[in-house]
């Protein structure tokens, strides 16, 4: 086996390959209203199940009843919200639904306001019928004038895009300098719920006017606005959605095909992701190579790569299994990819570096 030549394959899949939107976060937080008390929950997006965590209740506000209507999982590892019963900006422990303030939104509101977005260095907006500013965790100020369209469910897609929907049944981009609106798409009969950006779609929740039980997880395309139903949700009012903050690192490693008479030629197929949907991360990867008769190479690929927030690198090459005693049985192949981001972007308010994806195959060598 010429173990060097697989690293210098490993090393052109760095050099060459593309980025790709990711899609399917394997759940998302929600809220929603079960007969008048706001509670956090969380989907499956591959089942449609909901887990129920608790009823939202904010630490030193007793009596207060909480309107959750904007969700933000931050890269500090916070789950944000917007409580529209006080125009606050809290913070809910995602275990067990207790939140706690973290400022007043503003004094001078003059009209309502919805929808919530961080940015990962901080700065957060809300949407309503006015865009808001601000930096956690003061305070926001008006940005522009008021809004054409009244907007409810908002966030923020990786290139720093703010997406939001409205009471109009429409999808619009909003710029953030001057509150200006652009309108993507309109609906007909739907009032979307949150909008939980991930890579070129959004998890929104769609609540048809008509008969009860008629909630579903839907995805959203945000070039075209075109809605697409994934599971119906048991029956409440659902409010808003985001994306929980994963481990920023994931890798798969094809191999096919799986066995073959030695020599043949097996074609690997490697992909690397960069899990967090909102921050860039610089990964490094290596292929570790367990021979049959029980040699093991290793060797750290030189030169590493940035990959967006909510993309994958992916590449596939073939090499030759020789026909050799070290080759005739299971040869394992390992892929390890480390998120290796430095300082500062290794620290909060970004995620911590370290994390690690695996993923390995095996090809059979079998003797002539």
């Amino acid at each position: 086996m010429k173990a060097n030549l697989l690293f210098a394959a490993l090393g052109l899949f760095l050099l060459l390959a593309g980025a790709h939107s990711v899609s399917a976060a394997d759940w998302i937080f929600a809220t929603v209203d079960y007969g008048g008390d706001c509670h956090l929950i969380t989907i499956d997006t591959t089942t449609g199940a909901v887990t129920d965590i608790g009823i939202v209740t904010v630490t030193g506000q007793p009596g207060h009843e909480t309107g959750i209507t904007g969700l933000s999982m931050h890269t500090d590892g916070n789950l944000y919200a917007f409580d529209t019963s006080g125009n606050q900006i809290i913070t809910i422990d995602p275990a067990t639904a207790t939140a706690a303030l973290v400022t007043p939104v503003g004094a001078d509101l003059g009209g309502w306001m919805y929808g919530l977005a961080i940015e990962p260095n901080g700065d957060y907006y809300v949407t309503g019928d006015q865009l808001r500013k601000g930096t956690l965790p003061g305070p926001t100020d008006p940005v522009g004038d008021e809004q054409a369209r009244d907007t409810d469910s908002c966030d923020l897609a990786p290139d720093g895009t703010l997406y939001a929907t409205d009471d109009y049944d429409g999808l619009m981009i909003i710029d953030t300098a001057t509150g200006d609106q652009s309108l993507v798409a309109e609906w007909t009969d739907s009032n979307m719920a949150g909008l939980a950006v991930e890579g070129s779609m959004a998890w929104a929740i769609e609540n048809r006017d008509v008969a009860p039980g008629n909630q579903w997880l839907v995805q959203i395309d945000l070039e075209t606005g075109e809605v697409s139903p994934i599971f119906e949700l048991p029956h409440g009012y659902y409010l808003a959605t985001a994306l929980p903050v994963l481990d920023t690192v994931s890798g798969t490693l094809d191999c096919a095909p799986s066995s073959g008479t030695l020599p043949f030629d097996a074609t690997f197929s490697v992909s690397v992701y960069n899990n967090h949907p909102k921050v860039r991360r610089r990964m490094a990867m290596r292929l570790d190579v367990h021979l049959a008769n029980g040699t093991w190479f290793k060797n750290w690929v030189a030169g590493y790569r940035v990959i967006l927030g909510g993309g994958v690198y992916d590449y596939t090459f073939m090499e030759t299994i020789p026909s050799d005693v070290s080759t005739t049985g299971i040869n394992r192949f390992v892929l390890v990819a480390e998120d290796v981001t430095p300082a500062p972007y290794n620290q909060p308010p970004f995620p911590s570096s370290g994390d690690l994806g695996v993923a390995d195959c095996e090809v059979e060598g079998i003797a002539p």
